[in-house]
């Protein structure tokens, strides 16, 4: 139609009718005309359709109900429209119309369709306006037609038609029936969509966690690099987007200047041409992934293999420094990556949706668990990984290159990663920072003593085989515990051995650590002890005598006391982190949980305190004196669980309780279940995970996402008072002595040396008659009421506390200041806490663009080149400066006796 204009065309002096023009236009530049009140052709008297000139009429002023008769109209110009979908759609909008005078044109297509999809919308069509006939039969006839097929449209009429025939109860019972038919119907509908949905999302998840079953089920890495591995993937997918298209501008980030700019330009393609690089994206974001993990591998991993727990802290560091890479590199927002068109589309079967993108991805994952369980077990790649899986020392004897096989596998097991993100999906955005959910652990822990127990066969058969000792790649790597090695090809044996096998450390005679060797000083106790207790005094006596008098004078600013108040917060939660992880070899990732339940304990009371100082009650909103964001969400009474904390004493006292129960009962089901390892690990990061959304629920009146926040005063002490920050801050630090002096005490009873023994060999204390299980719950709830004081005292000195507290992260970096400081000697988590975050306070003022990179790369090389942190720094480089090469081996010489036949 012209314009989208539409016309009136006077057909007698008293009337007009509005026509439509057809585009079509003839050598005199005039058009067929269409009625819009019945979509017929306009005739003359003669019955002779009329051709008009559009410049001689006049323009029809539109209003609803003109465009919704020419709506109409339309719709019924679409029924013999060739183009199926046309057809389908004005069906659909003619049935929604309701209108009886449009049954005729239906029915007459009723006899010619035969396209079954169009066909069911017909008839759905037509039992719909027929809701409206004036008789009772054709009514109850329609509704049972539409409760039958389930037709979830004609939900609302069905139920308006049972309002208005209230004189009808045939009527109102055939229409009740079929609305119940059709939410019965709408009830398997939607648990067949979100079955679907489900699956789809956890095919998704399925292929990112494939490549953890094999990082940590076979290699025993926990990579928390994992997710950024996945974002690797995605960004690949992204750049190759752009070079198909108009190309994509990077900025090289150049540290401390200015970053370099790089414009790659495109192939310009447009269309479905330019959908062709989703097929060049998903192989390559597979190849760029594990070219990725084989370099993460190479210059990190490698050193790791055995210690799953420091493992964990260097990749921590490498997924900070990838972010920022990745924030540097393509912006901090998220970058549109678009699915190609034949991937967009979607099937409808039953009113259930199956998007081919989703059905891409369950068929993708399906390919990629075909394919490793293919590479595992027929190919021979598959063997020698199982093989230095089951026993490495066994397979570097018989001539497998192990460091070859390492780096190989995981970045195999990188691979995965890559595509696991970039398949399509409704989420189409690639992000920095991935989402915590990506970071899911996938464990497997069978068969360890089974092979142990293959570790000591064949190290024996390596032993007595004089060619297979040869054939190591190292020679080193059978070594017995007391330093001897193998002798010549005739040697049955390793004069060592029956010691080692014999000895209780399984693996202490192949001079590499244990998986569950956890004491990270074991042959420099006394030394670093007087390290330890020079350090604390030192400590003690800055924090307690000098800070606060330099603050008194002024020559130290409010700001910075309350900062390092934050500090020693920060120091009693690494305290809980150290006597869980350092001295019971217990790695819990939910003390910041029990943090922020401390925080929250004390901020109740710290918001019923604000009163009439509070926003709603001086604009006149707030007479009950509620919290200020109680009265933003409406509500209008204090809740019953809110009034006990007026009281200082009674939030002081919940301080302990709340977090002290949580740990209880936690800790008794788990630990009567014996989960340890990874395994607990990963229950209180779920446990914190829970916690954090209870927390955010607008209904449970905690603040929600905002937590509390805008204190005003403490035990009647205005918080913005210089005297009042001076004093909490050193409440906190004669707590943080306090808390140390009873730390140091509970270890060096016999209860810490059972905590010791626990962490190096729990079996054994079991063995020995102990129940370790009590043990290990009463340093939980001890380490859980320690974090809780810390949170208490944390909120009136920072002066918030949210849910964002509960964040994995947190968790994680307080794990980080143990290892920086030195775990397994109290004063050393400590100095990592106060460190860390003063670089950390540093790094983000001095460099906010680089401080991640810079924490990144501290916590590889403490990892790396300090495993005893700073506190064991000393001791390592004597022991460094005492060590002595080895002497050379040399072939023993043959006495010179002379025979006893010789003749003189």
């Amino acid at each position: 139609m012209e314009g989208g204009h539409d016309f009136l065309c006077k057909i007698d002096d008293d009337h007009k009718v509005p026509v439509t023009l057809l585009e079509e236009k003839d050598a005199d530049d005039k058009q067929a005309a269409l009625r819009v009140d019945d979509g017929q052709p306009l005739k003359d008297a003669a019955g002779k359709p009329v051709r008009l000139v559009a410049s001689d009429l006049d323009t029809a002023e539109h209003d609803s109900n003109l465009r919704a008769t020419m709506k109409g109209v339309l719709d019924m110009l679409a029924l013999s429209d060739p183009d199926r979908d046309k057809r389908f759609t004005a069906i659909g909008m003619l049935g929604m119309l309701q209108n009886p005078e449009k049954l005729p044109a239906l029915f007459k297509l009723q006899q010619t369709e035969k396209d079954g999809k169009v066909r069911a919308a017909l008839n759905e069509a037509i039992a719909r306006i027929q809701l409206k006939d004036e008789k009772p039969e054709v009514q109850i006839a329609a509704a049972k037609a539409l409760g039958a097929m389930g037709s979830i449209a004609s939900q609302d009429s069905l139920t308006q038609l049972a309002k208005d025939s209230a004189g009808k109860p045939a009527v109102v019972q055939a229409a009740n029936a079929a609305v119940a038919d059709i939410v019965a119907h709408i009830k398997r509908v939607n648990t067949a969509s979100a079955a679907f949905h489900g699956l789809s999302t956890g095919s998704i998840l399925l292929v990112a966690a494939i490549g953890l079953a094999i990082t940590f089920g076979l290699m025993g890495v926990i990579n928390m690099a994992h997710g950024e591995l996945i974002a690797v993937g995605a960004y690949t997918t992204y750049v190759i987007q752009g070079l198909f298209a108009t190309g994509v501008v990077l900025q090289i980030p150049l540290f401390f200047t200015q970053p370099y700019t790089l414009r790659l330009s495109g192939l310009g393609l447009q269309g479905s041409k330019l959908d062709f690089y989703f097929l060049i994206a998903l192989p390559m974001s597979f190849i760029v992934a594990a070219l990725v993990g084989i370099l993460l591998e190479r210059c990190v991993i490698r050193f790791l293999y055995r210690r799953p727990l420091e493992s964990l802290l260097a990749t921590w560091g490498v997924s900070l420094v990838l972010q920022q890479l990745f924030r540097l590199t393509f912006g901090a927002n998220n970058v549109q990556v678009y699915s190609p068109a034949y991937l967009s589309g979607n099937w409808t079967i039953s009113d259930i949706t199956f998007d081919w993108n989703r059905v891409f991805v369950i068929g993708f994952a399906v390919v990629i668990i075909i394919g490793t369980h293919l590479l595992l077990t027929r190919t021979s790649l598959g063997l020698l990984i199982r093989a230095v899986v089951q026993n490495r020392t066994m397979a570097a004897c018989m001539g497998v290159k192990t460091e070859r096989v390492n780096m190989l596998t995981f970045g195999f097991g990188s691979g995965p990663r890559g595509p696991g993100r970039r398949v399509p999906q409704p989420d189409r955005q690639c992000r920095s920072e991935p989402r915590a959910g990506l970071h899911r652990q996938c464990l497997h822990d069978r068969g360890r003593g089974w092979r142990r127990q293959s570790h000591r066969h064949g190290d024996q058969r390596a032993g007595a085989s004089g060619s297979s000792i040869k054939a190591c790649n190292k020679p080193s790597a059978i070594r017995c515990s007391a330093r001897s090695s193998c002798s010549s090809a005739s040697s049955s044996s390793c004069n060592g051995a029956p010691r080692a096998f014999s000895s209780p450390r399984a693996g202490a005679w192949r001079n590499e650590p244990r998986a569950d060797d956890h004491s990270p000083f074991p042959s420099m106790k006394r030394n670093i002890s007087k390290i330890e207790l020079g350090l604390a005094t030192l400590i003690a006596l800055i924090l307690i005598v000098a800070l606060p008098a330099l603050n008194a004078s002024g020559a130290v600013s409010n700001f910075t006391i309350n900062l390092w108040g934050k500090y020693l917060c920060y120091g009693l939660l690494a305290i809980s982190v150290d006597l869980l992880w350092g001295y019971t070899g217990l790695l819990s990732l939910g003390q910041s949980l029990f943090f922020s339940l401390g925080g929250y304990m004390l901020g109740m009371n710290l918001m019923l305190m604000i009163g009439k100082d509070g926003q709603y009650y001086k604009s006149g909103n707030n007479p009950n004196l509620l919290p200020d964001f109680m009265v933003f969400l409406g509500h209008t009474f204090l809740p019953s669980f809110w009034r006990p904390f007026y009281s200082f004493p009674v939030a002081v006292l919940m301080v302990i309780a709340v977090p002290g129960l949580l740990a209880l009962i936690f800790g008794f089901f788990g630990f009567r279940s014996r989960i340890k390892g990874v395994y607990f690990s990963i229950l209180t990061q779920a446990l914190t995970y829970a916690a954090y959304i209870f927390l955010l629920q607008n209904d449970v009146t905690m603040g929600g996402n905002n937590g509390f926040t805008d204190f005003k005063r403490i035990l009647g002490y205005n918080l913005r008072e210089p005297a009042t920050q001076r004093g909490l801050y050193i409440a906190t630090a004669l707590l943080l002595v306090a808390v140390y002096v009873f730390a140091r005490w509970l270890t060096t009873t016999k209860f810490g040396l059972v905590q010791r023994a626990i962490r190096d060999s729990e079996t054994r204390v079991l063995f020995s008659g102990y129940a370790a299980a009590n043990y290990k719950l009463f340093i939980f709830v001890v380490a859980g009421i320690i974090a809780a004081l810390g949170g208490a005292l944390y909120v009136p000195q920072v002066g918030i506390i949210n849910p964002s507290e509960l964040a994995t992260d947190k968790s994680l970096e307080a794990v980080v200041w143990c290892a920086v400081g030195g775990r397994g000697t109290i004063v050393g988590p400590i100095i990592g806490a106060i460190g860390v975050n003063a670089l950390k306070s540093w790094a983000t003022t001095k460099y906010p663009d680089y401080w991640l990179i810079i924490l990144g790369v501290l916590f590889i090389l403490i990892v790396l080149f300090m495993p005893k942190g700073i506190v064991g720094l000393p001791a390592q480089l004597r022991g460094l400066l005492k060590k002595k090469p080895a002497p050379p081996e040399t072939a023993p010489v043959a006495p010179n006796v002379e025979p006893a036949n010789a003749k003189s």
